[in-house]
This record gives structure tokens, C-alpha cells and sequence, in this order.
């Protein structure tokens, strides 16, 4: 069997895409699509197109016009990501929501999701969007699944968060063309597993790979549009000499999984930059997390807490109050000091009030980068700022509730 492939290098011409410091996202775009071609064209049994190979301008139906006429059986559309306030991280793909493309290309996105893993990127998982006609928001998988031609958009990480760009460095040019590069043959790879093809040339042979058996059994998969069910935080321990507090957060969402979390010391009216929810899989997360923080000398703390679903949806937590911790060195009170011969006093409640705003998305809550700093080995180091004091209280104020930013259309 014979199949035709379309790449689709997204933006192009005067539409960069995301730009964020050194990148311009069409250039990373083109360099990876080009990779993938060429991986590909190594395999017997298929025919691959690029719909741009320069920096030229195309629309969306342009590019799904090209498709249409070259008979493609499958689109896919590469892109790299970024976020409003640059704190969200991670990789994912979008696929059609309707069952029959829906279930036709969630195999080869499990497939891509799997390589990202491999590559050590966080996994945001394979995600469908609804406009407000009801179909497909992303217009290259609307007009695919219009033309009856299973799509797919990979975005394959941020290039506004450190926790991605180690996989795009940016240092050398050098560097980050081996890395687009890398992108491009993991993409073709995953292509090539799906569609089970061969290859004499490079001595592969995929016709064995065994694919996703996963199927919907709903018309239309639509995306998760409420907060986790649960997020729940109770006192672990406090170890007086190191100043340090230990919580457990037990946090649940029936509807997807838990993505992400944040932690807040000042009762949410700042959060430290978000942190990996623990999972067994990128579509299967823990119910809990013991999440250590340490906690500045004399500053009474009300710890909360956001889990982030797989959706970019948050639900907040109880607050725990922590009465200040009195550091003394000889019945002195101190600041900073060595963790050796410190008397700590603490009293510890916990508050059953829910705060009141748990549908405020959490880019309206979190600080830029380098307002905090996070420890990732384990524990939670928060120095919050004050920036957002004004924008909490107008919300408090109100009972306004923000929609996060969408994100660029495809």
C-alpha cells in the first residue's frame, strides 16, 4: 500500500508565528518539516510533500487546498509553542474531535507523545478544541476533516520556558539545527511506525509495530472545560531546624489528569512557577504529591495550592495557616542564619474555607519568571513578590473570573 503525506511547516511569509527571544517559530517549523521529508523519503511506500519549502506566505486553505490536490491520505502541521505570561512548558498534540479522525490519528499522536517523553520533554497530552460553531477551532483540522483527510498539529515545545529550550538551545547555530533536525527524524519515526512502513535503505522495518489499540466511543471528544474535581492540602510535618514545611496535596480530576501544580505561601496572591504533577503515564497522574517548602523566618504563612488539569483548568485548595516560625541563636531573633542550634516555635491550623475563586486561570495569578525560585529536586523555595497584589485584590473585590489567553490559530 501507498500513502501520501503532506508536511505543513505552520506561519511562513510575514507570519512568524511565536517569537520569543533568538527563535522565530515558521524558521523552526520549516527546518523540522524538511527533516521529516527527508527521513521519510528514505521508506518505501509513501510519498511525502512539504506545502512550503521557503519562507513564503500560505493561508490555511491554501495549504489544505495543496493537500486535496496531491490526494494526501494524512496533514500534519508542525509547530513550536509559547504562552502568554511564558510559564506554561511541555509538548502536545491536537487532533480532529470527531470519532472516526479522532480515533484514525490518536495512534500515530501516541506514537509522537511517546518520542517527546523519550526526548526527557513534559507531556501535555493529545488535546481536541471545539470553536464555537461546534467543530474543530484549529482551521488546518477543520478543513482536513472537511476534505475528509485525517490531521494533526504538533507542537512540540515552548520556546518561551526553560524547562523546554534545553531541547532547542539557542548557544550555537549549530546546535539548535541538530536539535530541529532531531525533531524532524523523531517525527518521521513516529509517522513511520504508524503507517508501518520499510525501509531497505536505512534496514528498518516497522511492519510490526504494534499501534495504540485506544478507540472513543463518543461522537465527538470534547475537551475537559471544568477545574479538577479535588485539590485538598493537610500538614505532613514541620522540621523546626531546617525551617522547612511538608504538605501533602491530594488532588483529583475525573475528566483528564492533573498536569500541573503551583504553590502559594501568601494565601494566593502569588504562586512560584508551576511544577510536574506527578503521573505513571503522561494521561495517568497520582492522586497525591508531599510537596516540601521552605518557609522564611518570621512571616506568618497561609499556604494554597493550584492543580492544572490536562485542559489548563485550576482548582485551588484549603488554606493552611502557618503561624510565623520564631527563629532564635541565644534568645535573639534572627533572619538568615545556619540551621544549627535554631529553637523554632510554630503553631499550625488548618482552615476548612475554600477560597472563593477557583475558576481563575492560573496565568492571571502566577508571577514572571525571576520573580521566584524553585528548587525542582524536591522542594518548593518561594520568594514571592508583591506585583500582583493590586490585580488579586480587584478580583477578590469583584468575583471576576478571567479565560486564559487563547492560544495563536493554526
Amino acid at each position: 500500500m501507498s500513502y501520501v503525506i503532506v508536511l505543513d511547516p505552520g506561519h511562513g511569509g510575514d507570519q512568524d508565528g511565536g517569537t520569543y527571544g533568538p527563535y522565530v517559530e515558521q524558521n523552526l517549523n520549516l527546518a523540522v518539516a524538511k527533516a521529516m521529508k527527508e527521513y521519510l523519503d528514505n521508506f518505501e511506500g509513501v510519498t511525502v510533500y512539504i506545502t512550503r519549502d521557503s519562507n513564503q506566505p500560505m493561508t490555511i486553505q491554501e495549504r489544505l487546498d495543496f493537500a486535496k490536490a496531491v490526494n494526501a491520505d494524512y496533514f500534519i502541521s508542525l509547530h513550536f509553542n509559547l504562552s502568554s505570561f511564558h510559564t506554561l512548558y511541555g509538548s502536545e498534540v491536537w487532533i480532529p474531535a470527531q470519532q472516526s479522525y479522532y480515533n484514525k490519528m490518536y495512534p500515530f499522536a501516541d506514537i509522537v507523545m511517546k518520542n517527546f517523553d523519550e526526548m526527557g520533554l513534559f507531556n501535555r497530552g493529545i488535546k481536541t478544541r471545539i470553536g464555537k460553531t461546534g467543530d474543530n477551532y484549529y482551521g488546518v483540522l477543520r478543513i482536513g476533516t472537511n476534505y475528509g483527510i485525517p490531521s494533526c498539529i504538533i507542537e512540540h515545545c515552548h520556546m518561551d520556558n526553560a524547562r523546554d529550550t534545553f531541547a532547542i538551545p539557542a548557544s550555537q547555530s549549530a546546535a539548535l539545527n541538530a536539535s530541529l533536525v532531531n525533531f524532524g527524524i523523531k517525527d518521521g519515526e513516529a509517522m513511520a511506525k504508524f503507517l508501518k512502513l520499510k525501509s531497505s535503505k536505512l534496514g528498518i522495518d516497522y511492519s510490526s509495530y504494534q499501534l495504540s489499540s485506544y478507540k472513543t466511543k463518543k461522537s465527538m471528544v470534547t475537551p475537559d472545560e471544568t477545574e479538577p474535581e479535588v485539590n485538598e492540602i493537610s500538614l505532613v510535618s514541620v522540621d523546626a531546624s531546617a525551617g522547612k514545611v511538608t504538605i501533602n496535596m491530594h488532588a483529583v480530576d475525573k475528566d483528564s489528569y492533573i498536569l500541573y501544580y503551583m504553590v502559594s505561601i501568601d494565601g494566593g496572591l502569588t504562586f512560584a512557577p508551576l511544577q510536574d504533577w506527578p503521573r505513571t503515564s503522561w494521561n495517568k497522574s497520582l492522586t497525591d504529591n508531599v510537596i516540601t517548602i521552605d518557609v522564611p523566618a518570621n512571616k506568618e504563612l497561609n499556604i494554597i495550592t493550584g492543580a492544572v488539569n490536562s485542559f489548563d483548568k485550576i482548582a485551588l485548595s484549603n488554606v493552611l495557616n502557618v503561624k510565623a516560625l520564631s527563629l532564635t541563636i541565644d534568645n535573639k531573633p534572627v533572619g538568615e542564619n545556619k540551621v544549627e542550634d535554631i529553637t523554632v516555635n510554630s503553631i499550625i491550623e488548618d482552615t476548612t474555607d475554600t477560597m472563593a475563586f477557583n475558576t481563575i486561570t492560573y496565568d492571571h495569578l502566577i508571577n514572571e519568571p525571576g520573580d521566584e525560585q524553585v528548587q525542582y529536586a524536591g522542594s518548593v523555595s518561594l520568594f514571592c513578590s508583591s506585583a500582583v497584589l493590586l490585580l488579586i485584590a480587584m478580583l477578590f473585590a469583584y468575583n471576576k473570573f478571567f479565560k486564559k489567553s487563547g492560544r495563536k490559530k493554526k
